[in-house]
């Protein structure tokens, strides 16, 4: 058995298979790494209902939200290359949770009530991700 995976991983070296799943891996991870980025700068901790610094940089906030969510859409697509797992439901998943939450910031006067809710389901979501990431190696 090891000959013949030895042979396949030659042709998936060959044909560039390796590559492109190296690829997509690394999107995923620099993804997932700038929604922690997100939620470590607006002091999101996952515990808290604290939404002080959210709530002071409200434009700020919704431009970085909806560039994640931008890049999110693009890496749908490239996901799907990455060998052995299910990526892409969980990066629709986390895309739906970030517009969630740039949907509750455009009225600030809600948000709160609302952040409450759809907070902590993005950070569930992006544990999920990157538990799903971790299991992965690259080729």
């Amino acid at each position: 058995m090891g000959k013949v995976t030895n042979f396949l991983d030659r042709i998936d070296s060959f044909t560039g298979r390796n590559s492109r799943h190296n690829r997509a891996l690394r999107g995923v991870t620099e993804f997932s790494a700038a929604i922690q980025e997100f939620l470590v700068r607006y002091d999101l901790p996952e515990e808290s209902s604290r939404f002080d610094t959210l709530l002071k940089n409200v434009g700020l906030a919704k431009f970085d939200l909806t560039a994640i969510a931008y890049r999110g859409r693009t890496l749908d697509k490239t996901a799907k290359r990455i060998k052995g797992t299910k990526i892409s439901p969980l990066i629709k998943a986390i895309i739906s949770d970030l517009e969630n939450v740039r949907r509750a910031l455009i009225t600030p006067d809600l948000g709160s009530a609302v952040l409450e809710k759809v907070l902590p389901k993005l950070g569930q979501s992006l544990s999920e991700l990157q538990d799903a990431i971790s299991g992965i190696e690259y080729k």
